[in-house]
């Protein structure tokens, strides 16, 4: 009777492990200890005082008990396994929704700016093609007044002619004092000359100039020294 009662229960264990197996949330409610106990109190039921054959004799009691604890080492395992893969299967889902969130925190933002960016240029191409006139004579003035700002040749006055006797330092001096006596309040930022002459051979050519801080300084010198002559003593007068 206990061998037979024992091989019932193992079977209406097993039927209930594999009926498990259908939905997960049916194994998951079914915590592993729970089963492992209760089919721990089977093999103890089949181990009872009613079973009157001795246990080490080899007889139905001795089999009984060996293919419940058979039958319960190999639950153990089928249970350990499939618990082992519900919790990856969890955690690799808690990653994946991990994941997507931090993408989206990292992705959104980007996308609504290039999105504003898209929408304002174009706005701006829009705005051009209605009015190509007016968008093209705005951003030519805006480029020739910046254009302005940057040309160094608005600043400069040139001082022509120089003979190839006189020295770059002799020329620098004869501009400062050409300056500060006919136009002392427009004092220059820089003077240099333009050179010729091939790499470590080069010397100064006809011409030099005075950059001024300003277009309006440059116009000022101009204005004051019109009607003059630059002279270096001993030598031709010069343009300028």
């Amino acid at each position: 009777m206990a061998a037979k009662d024992a091989r019932r229960r193992l079977e209406e264990a097993f039927s209930s492990t594999d009926a498990d197996k259908k939905t997960r949330k049916a194994e998951s409610a079914s915590p592993l200890k729970e089963k492992l106990a209760k089919l721990q109190k089977m093999a103890q039921e089949t181990k009872s005082p009613d079973d009157t054959t001795a246990p080490n004799s080899g007889g139905p009691s001795s089999s009984s008990d060996s293919g419940v604890l058979s039958g319960l080492h190999e639950i153990s395992q089928k249970m350990d396994k499939r618990s082992l893969t519900s919790d990856l299967d969890d955690l690799k889902q808690s990653f994946a929704d991990q994941a997507k969130v931090l993408i989206s925190e990292a992705i959104d933002p980007m996308q609504i700016a290039m999105r504003e960016v898209q929408e304002h240029v174009g706005n701006l191409e829009s705005s051009r093609n209605n009015n190509p006139t007016s968008s093209s004579s705005k951003e030519v003035t805006s480029l020739r007044a910046s254009l302005n700002k940057l040309d160094p040749a608005l600043r400069r006055v040139a001082f022509l002619d120089w003979p190839d006797s006189v020295c770059a330092d002799v020329r620098l001096k004869e501009i400062e004092t050409f300056i500060s006596s006919n136009c002392a309040s427009c004092r220059p930022a820089h003077i240099d000359h333009f050179y010729k002459g091939p790499s470590g051979e080069r010397v100064p050519s006809g011409v030099s100039y005075a950059e001024f801080r300003s277009p309006d300084d440059q116009y000022k010198f101009l204005k004051l020294t019109r009607q003059l002559t630059f002279n270096v003593a001993g030598k031709a007068d010069l343009c300028f």
